[in-house]
This record gives structure tokens, C-alpha cells and sequence, in this order.
């Protein structure tokens, strides 16, 4: 996602993000439905307005991975939020030694 325009998807735009990422080196459409827990033909159908059914789960699915940050603190991808608390928490401390 490096090369990925910064901005904020929304219910709005999530369908033009969907686009965008796919078109970057080494991104699919089922690689970006792997990540969000969808089949490709579900994620394809709901980007190009053919889903039969709401396409709400899917979309907030996209929209929630979108918002996950590789976070130096806790040395995984999580949720902005989650990161954000750990660099305000309290420092860790190591235990002393005897």
C-alpha cells in the first residue's frame, strides 16, 4: 500500500480505492479480497455496482483495512487507533535485574 494516494476512503470513495490499489505492482483484486475476507468474484461484483445483495459488509470491510497501520510500537499491522493508544501508553519497562 506504499504507493497508495493518501487519502481517506469513506462509504463514498471505497469503490474508487478498490481501483486504485488494485492497479499498483504486485496488487490484485484477490489478493485485496484475501485481506478483507471476501471471495474476488464477490469483492469484483460489489466494485463494478453487480452484486445482487448490499454490498455494506464488503464495503466496511475495505474501509477498515484501509484504516490498519504497520505500527513500530506494537511491531504489527493494527488498527490506527489501537497503535495510537500504544504510543500514548506508558513506556514498557523491563524488569530489573539481580
Amino acid at each position: 500500500m506504499s504507493n497508495l494516494t493518501i487519502v481517506p476512503v469513506t462509504v463514498d470513495n471505497w469503490r474508487e480505492a478498490v481501483f486504485e490499489e488494485a492497479k499498483q505492482k504486485g496488487n490484485s483484486l484477490a489478493k485485496i479480497a484475501q485481506k478483507i475476507g471476501y471471495a474476488r468474484v464477490s469483492l469484483s461484483l460489489a466494485i463494478n455496482d453487480k452484486y445482487v445483495g448490499k454490498t455494506d459488509k464488503i464495503r466496511d470491510a475495505y474501509i477498515a483495512y484501509r484504516k490498519q497501520v504497520l505500527c513500530p510500537y506494537v511491531g504489527e499491522t493494527v488498527s490506527r487507533s489501537y497503535c495510537i493508544e500504544h504510543t500514548n501508553g506508558d513506556a514498557p519497562r523491563s524488569e530489573e535485574r539481580r
